[in-house]
């Protein structure tokens, strides 16, 4: 079997609406985002008024192919900062023991970071799930990325996909912020 990998994904917004009404018919590419799960749209909602998304899959086949466009969504919150995974790199090979290093830049200072989970995930979509943290905006784990780590026998040579995910609540509305990076196991 052959694996695909995405290689970016196209995000899709409708106009501003106000609240309530059904999704809207009419959807516009707002842009790309490689390397990363998060899309920056500049524009303002106003109170009382939504703006729907939706999320488009595209490989790095030649010529690429393309995913049917997600469900539309609104979105339900708003994250105060960006969540990046310093390290490793994006499409970094990785050997032994490698620092993951999670960081929240520009956080809003009213906002209360609460707990901060890695993911690593297989080729396969077999996954494992560790918590490194619960508050302040930087954290690090040393991952042993031999089969002798943690759990027992999870990491062989191959790809997998790292997501950082970090809780947050401000004014009593609870959000998580999320980065990614893909990268190669060579033990």
């Amino acid at each position: 079997s052959e694996v695909i990998y995405i290689d970016r994904y196209k995000v899709w917004g409708s106009p501003v609406q106000d609240e309530g009404l059904p999704e809207p018919a009419t959807w516009t590419e707002l842009g790309e985002v490689t390397n990363a799960t998060e899309y920056y749209d500049p524009v303002s909602i106003p109170p009382g008024q939504v703006r729907h998304y939706k999320v488009q899959a595209v490989d790095s086949c030649a010529p690429p192919n393309e995913s049917e466009l997600s469900a539309g969504a609104a979105a339900n919150c708003t994250f105060r900062g960006r969540v990046e995974i310093r390290e490793p790199d994006w499409d970094e090979d990785v050997s032994a023991f490698e620092l993951v290093q999670v960081v929240l830049e520009d956080p809003d200072p009213t906002a209360v970071q609460g707990e901060v989970r890695v993911t690593w995930t297989k080729e396969t979509g077999e996954s494992w799930k560790k918590v490194i943290g619960n508050g302040g905006t930087t954290w690090s784990y040393s991952w042993d990325t031999t089969p002798a780590g943690e759990p027992t026998g999870f990491f062989q040579p191959g790809r997998y996909v790292i997501t950082a995910e970090v809780d947050q609540t401000v004014a009593a509305q609870s959000c998580t912020g999320v980065a990614t990076v893909r990268v190669t196991v060579t033990n």
